[in-house]
């Protein structure tokens, strides 16, 4: 390859490390290619201490020497050496250094720079420089920042390649860098995961790194049981291999998860008095400590500032909240204490946070002054975003503040803990809009509970008081998301209780009159002329005071209560200018709730493929948000047009998935929704025992959230399952009582009537006037009550002969929690050897769900295991032998 080159002498001379090299093979390709680079000559490691620079620096460098023993590298035909700068004091010292590691021999009396550039100048090399940290310091120290010497070098010696480690970069015009970061782990569990296979989880680097140490140390580790403890250590180190490898020798003595508890309570945790380890690296802190005191004081001063942010910042954030100036920045960013990432955020890796934290903790006075102004910044940075996030750049400042999640949660509970109403009421209206365009429900409720635990015993002045009004108002609406309906109405009246004794209107703005709120409880709950009354009266309110947004919602409101009234007409004008409204505004995201009710109404007018493109276009536009909510809803309306078209295949298939999601989010209504349409779609295919499951689970949660239209609904469905199962007055009783119920649907006294017509075919004369007496004095809790307990007995063997379950009622069964029917259910179908995936496919129900009811199970009968559980059971008699 190179002419004019010495004969090759293959005197490579490297360290040979102790232990194997783990993964990193996307770094080791990327640095290898780069290296093959011929204007690549001198390329920089860099990294903070204990990121691994070294030993991927001693495995590009031994891959390379392999392939010259192999004679298959014509690229360092003369050799692969390694100098280790660590002890150096100086560029000269750096100079004899390499070459005593390439064996120059001595010529002469010229200066030893000379003969090693005299000696290089015909030689194909790689040189490794191992810790070039300690060098920089010195030369900084004398004022001498002259790497003039490895510019030479180069220049000298044109087929020598530099492949350096550092925390900092050397700043040269020949320099490459390389950043280095963590090894690949497990960012976020997921439901279920503790099922993971172990092959999963060890095809990430941190993990397997961390289980090759510990098994060092203890043989017998085993990962299954260690799985959540291993997972959590890797992502508080975010994959650090020197934190791990330290982190893993403590397994001697502790679990992981006591491990993970130590390094979050401090990384001094992270040290080791093993003998053969370098003293630099025997302890993070040590290595931290020894990048403190190469900073200067106004790098020292911003970056233990920067510990106030969680999960990244921006440039503005940091000169706003920490005075951290461009220049300071990128000396850091250079110094390896920061990530400067394409879309333009900062990240500052977890143990360097941690490190920086205790230095900003040394100075209590100054923390707290900086923690106020990061609540400050952020409650601004809400604020400035309040309209936008209802109207055309939706996305994007959703986007923008899904980025900043973690510092607006720690803004806003500071802003809790100080009681500063100011900051809480400039963030309220945005943060609630971002949680409930998310799904994020029961985050959200949590979040301003606290807040509102916050008014108590403060200062009640016009100002609070209308910040308290304010949030309780936004509050109300996540009550109606979590199904609490009671608590909504009570929230709702008391934001509209300290309106009126403040002789104020609500702020304009999407959703912020509660009356409004009040409105769609009423529609929810079956009383349609008061919601008509209140959205009438808000609608008037709204357009006086051009409070465009509201306008919006009164709309809506009335578009719901005509459409469960049945007024399908005055449905449609009115949500057809609800829709024009929202793409007046570009609110989107709530365009796609308008999209549903036009599908809706096009439904029970019977144009069933108008109403599949609404609820298509609503999904899509959903989607944009990545917002779960929305597209479960569209996707069970969607499933409820395949069931109309008897495509109940496609149903199912659409109902699971909208069943998944309500679950994830825990959308209670919705949830009983989703199993009301699996069912109904079970009842079609004629699989009983599935639909009674489904809408005794349907019925329970309508009747925990006292959801009635919805309750009287799933009794239509229940009826017709008693139909196809012979028990006709049962079902007689009941759709008498629904269709005479004042809270009733439209749509669903509709189907109750038609399915009594039909029923007058099954019943002689007398016994049809005693069901129809029985369902006429009948009360709504107690049919209700009925109706779950015969839906919960299960038959003795289901129609395909499958699970053969005794299910004695729980007062029978010998256990001190005893097994709901679900869970008895689960058990036998476990009992048959189905695997999760296959139960859940049996009972129309998630994976994640299936999960669940075996834990409940497992722990009821005190078991670890499916063969436990089935022996157990089996001697219980809870299932046949």
């Amino acid at each position: 390859m190179h002419r004019h080159l010495t004969q090759p002498n293959n005197a490579s001379r490297l360290p040979r490390p102790l232990t194997p090299f783990v993964d990193r093979t996307e770094e080791l390709s990327a640095v290898t290619q780069r290296l093959a680079d011929a204007n690549c000559r001198l390329l920089t490691l860099i990294g903070p201490g204990g990121i691994g620079k070294t030993r991927l620096a001693m495995e590009v460098a031994a891959m390379h020497s392999s392939r010259l023993d192999e004679e298959q590298d014509d690229l360092f035909t003369h050799g692969v050496f390694f100098v280790n700068v660590q002890p150096l004091g100086s560029p000269e010292s750096l100079a004899a250094a390499i070459a005593d590691a390439v064996n120059a021999p001595p010529a002469g009396s010229e200066a030893p720079q000379t003969q090693l550039f005299n000696y290089l100048s015909n030689k194909a090399m790689l040189i490794v420089l191992d810790g070039f940290d300690e060098l920089l310091a010195a030369t900084a120290e004398e004022g001498d920042n002259d790497y003039t010497f490895l510019s030479t070098l180069l220049h000298k010696a044109p087929y020598i390649k530099l492949l350096i480690t550092a925390r900092e970069a050397l700043n040269l015009q020949e320099e490459w860098l390389y950043p280095l970061s963590g090894m690949a782990y497990p960012l976020n569990e997921r439901p279920g995961a503790e099922e993971l296979r172990e092959a999963e989880l060890e095809a990430y680097g941190a993990v397997r790194l961390f289980l090759q140490c510990a098994r060092r140390v203890r043989p017998d580790f085993d990962l299954a049981k260690e799985r959540a403890g291993v997972i959590r250590i890797c992502q508080l180190v975010e994959g650090m291999p020197l934190a791990l490898e330290l982190a893993a020798t403590w397994v001697k003595t502790l679990d992981s998860a006591a491990i993970a508890a130590e390094i979050d309570h401090s990384i001094d945790f992270l040290s080791t008095s093993l003998r053969n380890v370098p003293e630099r690296h025997r302890s993070m802190g040590a290595i931290f400590a020894q990048t403190w005191q190469m900073l200067s004081e106004p790098e020292r001063a911003v970056f233990k500032r920067l510990a106030i942010f969680r999960g990244g910042f921006q440039r503005a954030a940091a000169e706003a909240v920490a005075g951290a100036s461009l220049p300071v920045l990128s000396a850091l960013v250079n110094k390896s204490l920061l990530r400067w990432e394409p879309n333009g955020r900062y990240q500052l890796h977890g143990l360097l946070r941690q490190f920086a934290q205790e230095r900003f903790n040394e100075e209590p006075d100054e923390a707290g002054a900086l923690l106020d102004a990061h609540a400050a910044y952020f409650a601004s940075f809400l604020s400035r975003r309040a309209s936008e996030i209802i109207g055309s750049r939706q996305r994007e400042v959703l986007q923008e503040i899904g980025v900043e999640l973690e510092n607006i949660r720690s803004a806003w509970a500071h802003a809790v803990k100080r009681q500063r109403f100011d900051w809480l009421g400039q963030a309220t209206y945005t943060f609630y809009q971002f949680y409930d365009m998310q799904g994020r429900y029961q985050e959200a409720t949590e979040s301003f509970d606290q807040a509102l635990a916050a008014f108590a015993g403060a200062e009640a002045t016009p100002t609070v008081q209308q910040v308290e009004a304010h949030l309780l108002a936004m509050q109300g609406w996540n009550y109606i998301r979590l199904g609490q309906f009671d608590v909504a109405a009570v929230v709702f009246g008391r934001s509209q209780t300290l309106y009126d004794g403040l002789k104020t209107a609500p702020p304009s703005g999407f959703g912020t009159d509660p009356t409004l709120g009040l409105a769609l409880l009423a529609t929810v709950q079956g009383n349609y002329e008061s919601a008509i009354a209140l959205a009438t009266a808000g609608y008037q309110r709204h357009s006086q005071r051009q409070d465009r947004d509201n306008v919006l919602v009164s709309r809506y409101v009335l578009a719901s209560a005509y459409f469960a009234q049945g007024d399908y007409e005055a449905s449609r004008d009115y949500a057809q200018d609800a829709y024009r409204l929202t793409k007046e505004s570009g609110n989107r995201w709530m365009m796609g709730y308008v999209l549903n009710l036009l599908g809706e109404v096009n439904r029970v007018l019977g144009q069933y493929e108008e109403a599949r493109q609404y609820y298509q276009q609503c999904y899509f536009v959903r989607e944009e948000f990545n917002d779960p909510e929305g597209m479960a809803a569209a996707l069970n309306l969607l499933a409820r047009t395949a069931w109309l078209r008897a495509d109940y295949g496609e149903a199912k298939r659409l109902y699971k998935r909208s069943l998944a999601i309500y679950q994830q989010i825990n959308d209670r209504g919705a949830l009983a929704s989703a199993l009301l349409g699996l069912g109904e779609t079970a009842l079609m295919e004629e699989e009983y025992t599935a639909a009674q499951s489904c809408l005794h689970d349907a019925l329970q949660i309508a009747t925990d959230i006292d959801w009635r239209p919805l309750a009287l609904s799933i009794l239509v469905s229940a009826a017709q399952l008693y139909l196809r199962t012979s028990r006709p007055e049962q079902a007689v009783s009941l759709l008498v009582l629904v269709s005479q119920h004042p809270l009733v649907r439209h749509e669903t006294k509709d189907a109750a009537n038609k399915l009594l017509t039909a029923s007058n075919r099954t019943l002689p004369p007398a016994q049809m006037a005693v069901a129809r007496a029985r369902g006429e004095s009948m009360n709504l809790t107690t049919a209700i009550a009925a109706t779950l307990a015969t839906l919960a007995v299960q038959p003795a063997a289901s129609a395909n002969g499958k699970a053969n379950l005794r299910v004695p009622a729980p007062a029978a069964q010998p256990l001190i929690e005893p097994l709901t029917s679900r869970e008895l259910e689960v058990l036998g179908l476990v009992a048959q050897g189905l695997s999760n995936q296959q139960i859940a496919d049996e009972l129309i129900l998630s994976v994640g769900t299936v999960k669940f009811y075996t834990g409940q199970i497992y722990g009821k009968l005190g078991v670890n295991s499916r063969t436990q559980a089935v022996a157990q059971a089996r001697a219980l008699q809870l299932l046949a032998s």
